[in-house]
């Protein structure tokens, strides 16, 4: 839910910010990468902005990471990320093509349809205080590795 709030479309915290607000970036967007049968996930984020846009773009992403976990997200937030992931949900399990890789996915990881509507249930019972709880765990800003690459 934090990986939405913060950076999946254009209602996410880095597009408002970004795009939005201080017209900076033509893109933006997070994606957080994982594996059901690894420990480690990956979370990236990123913006194009026009080259000379790049330091002030970069300060904003940075600032709007350290509110998220300073500040948490709010419950309007949480609402919404709640709604899109079970839109999202319903989409995968209405197009034939994505139906089958769930069910793929299901007899690759040994989870079947009740642990999906488990997992369902357990999304659309999450608080804020687990939301941000999560957050303050395992996002430290400080161990962010930051890159830009741009031309002249």
């Amino acid at each position: 839910m934090a990986y939405d709030i913060f950076g999946a479309g254009s209602q996410s915290r880095l597009w408002q910010t970004l795009r939005e607000k201080h017209g900076l970036s033509y893109s933006a967007d997070s994606t957080l990468n994982y594996d059901n049968f690894d420990d480690v996930s990956t979370f990236s984020i990123k913006a194009i902005a026009n080259n000379q846009n790049k330091n002030r773009a970069l300060a904003l992403i940075k600032d709007e990471i350290r509110q998220l976990v300073e500040k948490g997200v709010t419950t309007a937030e949480l609402e919404r990320a709640r709604k899109r992931f079970m839109k999202n949900r319903a989409m995968t399990l209405s197009n034939e093509s994505q139906y089958s890789g769930t069910l793929a996915d299901s007899l690759y990881t040994g989870r079947d349809f009740k642990w999906v509507a488990e997992y369902d249930k357990r999304i659309m019972n999450l608080k804020v205080e687990d939301v941000n709880s999560a957050i303050r765990a395992w996002i430290n800003p400080d161990d962010i590795v930051w890159s830009l690459a741009g031309g002249e």
